[in-house]
């Protein structure tokens, strides 16, 4: 008779924070990879504000981490900075506020939000992982994440991945990061977004 060989393999599996909240460790979990983006700096009277940054980690495996992890979601308000998001500690930084030039700055980190502006906001790189950070708002429109996933086939992960767009005038920055636009005007909240690889194992 023979015996039942069990099976191990690993999966993926996203986890998401729009709000402030605790990650808690999954028993399997192998590692994670996260992604943390800042809140929309909110528009100003004259100028949109910038949008929020992006910080990646490196993978951190699960031998690393505390079984709790406390997550904050940048907040946006209208003319204020956009707050910073983070996941213990890593942090990345919420954009500035519009000002009456226009130029409110993109919070700044490898991958930093785009500046605010009274015109059209800054739109940020188009290189793949540059559509992660905030875009910033502005008068006549808000910028947009380069590519803008919204519109097309994004090879990352379907529905996180994507920048907020950067608000127009009298509109909000749209989350994640977008900035605000002109008529003192909200900015996007920020977002974590973790991918756990996971070890199943049955029989």
């Amino acid at each position: 008779m023979t015996t039942p060989q069990s099976i191990r393999y690993y999966q993926s599996n996203v986890v998401t924070f729009i709000f402030d909240d605790t990650y808690y460790k999954p028993a399997n979990l192998v590692s994670i990879v996260v992604y943390l983006q800042g809140a929309g700096g909110g528009g100003g009277t004259q100028g949109g504000g910038g949008g929020g940054a992006t910080v990646v980690s490196p993978r951190l495996f699960a031998a690393v981490l505390p079984d709790q992890v406390p997550v904050v979601v940048g907040a946006s308000a209208a003319g204020q900075p956009g707050g910073d998001t983070s996941f213990g500690d890593l942090t990345a930084p919420g954009g500035q506020p519009g000002t009456p030039e226009g130029t409110g700055q993109g919070g700044v980190s490898p991958w930093r939000g785009g500046r605010g502006s009274s015109g059209a906001g800054e739109s940020v790189s188009n290189q793949p992982i540059g559509n992660l950070a905030g875009c910033g708002g502005g008068g006549t429109s808000g910028g947009v994440s380069g590519g803008d996933y919204r519109n097309g086939f994004h090879p990352l992960w379907p529905g996180w991945f994507q920048a907020g767009r950067g608000g127009s005038t009298g509109r909000r920055g749209e989350s994640p990061g977008g900035g605000g636009g002109i008529g003192a005007t909200v900015g996007g909240p920020g977002r974590v977004t973790i991918i756990e690889t996971l070890v199943i194992e049955e029989g």
